[in-house]
């Protein structure tokens, strides 16, 4: 973008904001070594399914998308910061039998927003 013109942001100062890595990944288009992290991206596919084919008990538009069950809703909430951390919401649906597969129904991230806000 730079090199066709753009100057809407200023990359030295991009640079400054964004750990190295971060700033590779982010804004150069460089592809992020996953095999130090704690969850690899491999191991996260492998959970993945589609919801709308394989969820029969789930219904993303219902005005209760999982009925009347039960649903757990996890938080962690940020500073509000722009370049600080995002906060987080999901919605999970324990497994239905000890042992069984805790389902994440829906997920949201906010960054940048007041506490309250949020």
């Amino acid at each position: 973008a730079v090199r066709g013109g753009c100057n809407l942001f200023d990359l030295d100062q991009l640079r400054m904001e964004y750990s190295p890595d971060e700033y590779q990944n982010l804004l150069m288009c460089e592809f992020v070594d996953d095999l130090a992290y704690v969850f690899p991206l491999s191991e996260l596919q492998a959970c993945m399914v589609d919801s709308w084919e394989v969820w029969t008990d789930f219904h993303a538009l219902a005005l209760r998308p999982f009925g009347w069950r039960e649903v757990w809703i996890g938080y962690d909430p940020a500073k509000g910061t722009q370049n600080g951390d995002s906060a987080g919401c999901v919605v999970v649906a324990p497994p239905a039998v000890p042992g069984g597969k805790f389902r994440i129904l829906e997920r949201h991230q906010w960054r940048g927003m007041d506490f309250r806000a949020q």
